[in-house]
């Protein structure tokens, strides 16, 4: 059995399955381009790090002059507390020049022997021989900051290197040596570029996005004023990042300002304060408080270290975990407003736990990515969140900018109905104004005919041929019947929509019988209206043509606008009816059950009600602006409703 059929509802598809097969392929490709950008964030070449640490030598015998011309043997702890000259010497694995290994990288003050001989000093002239070597006192490796780097001679493997390194009270952990090459350092540096620079253009394109959209929204004569905290915080972390690039890249520190100290813990509160705007008005007060008083103590820190007003010790910790209350307090909020009927907060609530569901999976299949969540969640623990508001904010920004782009779609498919509908609606008009011309032109003809009418019909009355003279006029009446066009309603519009949309009904031998009382003015938008009833007689329609030859087909439509406004649509039908948990009549049919929804849409804007009831082989709508729907509940009668709630 046909109920509904897909006729101007935003979003139209060609139906449930096919829109999900779309919307997985999005997703699909979405997915693969974001593992190809990310394979531009990762290398598999990386650096040999030979830095002694406390548990592992690495090899190195490591010692400093006893001060009677013999050596001490070091541990590598003691090594790292030692302030003077310590000695570092082993012999270079051949694998690792075999490996392509070919500079060294070392932490100054420092000086560099191969088998005893002077290879590299930062300090000239502080001696040709390892046991003489004497740094000036006081001295540093010029340009701070820069790292001392030599390039090892061909057929280094196997040769012993002596390290002569210059410790100071300030010196920390054990001595730094590293085995790099060109083209490691230069993976390494695009890898490290890509890491910084990706995000904030991705950052940057997205606020351009929502600033399109938001000024788009302002053309339509709707201002969507909370997309503006998300472009804020795009805008914002956009800025953040180059920040980052800069310093880690030493490029330029143009953007690096105290005011940046501010960005961290703003990207996670303006999402959660778009979140805020997004939630029903009457229910918005109190949560205002629990969502915005923890973030702005969140900020305190940030703001004192801003004017340069120190916190007592530990302070700033527990301040910038306050944010953690307000994203506890939004997720519960987000969990109310959706069983409330809230449709942004339930697409809100499915893209959270599909963010949370990549994430447990990646976590299940990637070491790695394991490693990592573990290691962001400890530092939170420990006191050092940073981290995680930043992944936060980064899932609370793209679910919010994904619900702000699907408003937005969503409104400009609105605007495509009603384009759609007023084109309907003009051409409707023109459809009548084209029949009132031509029965005009038709009663202008008869009233020509009308005195050759009269001459016929005394004639015959003369010649005693009465029976002649009523079929006269019963032929003349009906020529004046047949310019009579049927009016459905008051409303110019409304009627003219009416006349186009029951033509099929009247074509197809289905009794239509219309009592509306829906005058030139309305309370309500006629566009709107007049979509709520092309969908609905369009189902009724459908309906009708698929019951069975020689049953009863029969449309009745009711209106009234007092005391209130009112609408009942009724059609026979065959078959049963299914109604799913919002209380819409439920359709198998691929395309099909878009009409209800559009209805729906609408009682959602207006704050009405409306009601399914199916009994003794008749449906009914009824749609009630301002009212409880009808009771329900007699012997062999099916229901659904959906009440103002969903407004």
């Amino acid at each position: 059995m046909q109920y509904e059929k897909n006729r101007s509802v935003p979003g139209e598809a060609p139906g449930r399955m096919w829109g999900w097969v779309m919307a997985l392929g999005y997703l699909v490709l979405a997915l693969a381009a974001l593992a190809l950008f990310h394979s531009y964030t990762v290398t598999d070449a990386e650096q040999l790090y030979l830095t002694p640490t406390f548990a592992d030598g690495r090899g190195w015998d490591i010692c400093r002059p006893d001060g009677a011309g013999g050596y001490e043997e070091l541990t590598p702890k003691e090594a790292a507390e030692t302030a003077g000259t310590v000695y570092l010497s082993r012999v270079l694995d051949p694998a690792y020049e075999a490996a392509g290994y070919t500079t060294l990288e070392l932490d100054g003050p420092v000086s560099v022997f191969l088998d005893g001989r002077l290879l590299y000093t930062t300090a000239p002239g502080s001696g040709e021989k390892a046991e003489d070597v004497k740094m000036p006192p006081g001295y540093e490796v010029p340009a701070a900051g820069e790292i001392p780097r030599l390039t090892l001679p061909p057929g280094w493997g196997g040769r012993t290197l002596t390290l002569v390194f210059e410790r100071t009270e300030n010196s920390f952990g054990t001595p730094g040596v590293i085995l790099s090459s060109r083209a490691v350092e230069d993976a390494l540096a695009a890898v490290q570029a890509n890491r910084t620079g990706m995000p904030a253009a991705a950052y940057m394109t997205a606020a351009f996005l929502l600033l399109g959209l938001f000024l788009y929204s302002g053309f339509q004569g709707r201002w969507d004023w909370p997309m503006l905290l998300l472009t804020l915080a795009a805008s914002l972390q956009a800025f953040y990042g180059l920040r980052e690039y800069g310093l880690r890249l030493l490029y330029h520190s143009a953007l690096d300002i105290r005011a940046a100290a501010l960005i961290p813990p703003l990207f996670a509160a303006l999402p959660l304060a778009y979140l805020l705007c997004r939630m029903e008005g009457g229910r918005r007060g109190w949560r205002t408080v629990l969502v915005l008083a923890p973030a702005a103590v969140a900020l305190l820190p940030e703001v004192c270290y801003l004017i340069s007003l120190p916190l007592p010790g530990g302070w700033g910790t527990v301040c910038r975990q306050a944010l953690c209350l307000s994203i506890a307090a939004v997720l519960v909020c987000a969990v109310l407003e959706a069983r409330a009927g809230n449709r942004t907060f339930r697409f809100f609530l499915a893209g959270l736990g599909a963010l949370a569901s990549v994430l447990a999976a990646g976590c299940l299949f990637s070491g790695g990515l394991a490693g990592y969540t573990f290691s962001v969640i400890s530092l939170a623990a420990r006191g050092m969140p940073t981290l995680l508001f930043y992944w936060c904010g980064a899932a609370l920004f793209v679910l919010c900018a994904g619900m702000s782009v699907g408003d937005a779609v969503w409104r400009m498919a609105e605007n495509r109905v009603r384009a759609d509908m007023l084109s309907m609606q003009i051409s409707a008009l023109r459809r009548q104004a084209a029949t009132i011309r031509e029965n005009e032109t038709r009663f202008a003809t008869i009233r020509h005919d009308i005195r050759f009418y009269m001459q016929n019909i005394g004639s015959l009355l003369q010649n005693g041929r009465p029976e002649e003279a009523l079929r006269f006029v019963r032929q003349y009446d009906e020529s004046i019947l047949s310019t009579r066009r049927r009016r459905w309603c008051e409303n110019t519009v409304l009627d003219a929509i009416l006349s186009t949309c029951l033509e099929p009904a009247e074509q197809h031998g289905i009794a239509v019988s219309a009592r509306l009382d829906i005058p030139e003015d309305l309370p309500v938008d006629i566009v709107e209206l007049a979509t709520v009833f092309a969908n609905a007689i369009e189902n009724a329609v459908n309906a009708c043509r698929s019951q069975p030859e020689g049953e009863t087909r029969r449309i009745e439509l009711t209106a009234v606008t007092e005391p209130q406004f009112a609408i009942e649509i009724a059609n026979t039908f065959s078959g049963q009816v299914r109604f799913g948990r919002d209380g819409l009549p439920v359709s198998d049919e691929p395309g099909h059950g878009f009409g209800t929804r559009s209805i729906a849409d609408y009682a959602r804007r207006h704050g009405a009600s409306f009601h399914y009831k199916v009994k003794d082989g008749v449906f009914r709508l009824y749609l009630l602006s301002g009212s409880e729907p009808p009771a329900a509940g007699e012997a062999g009668e099916q229901s659904g409703e959906c009440g103002p709630m969903l407004s």
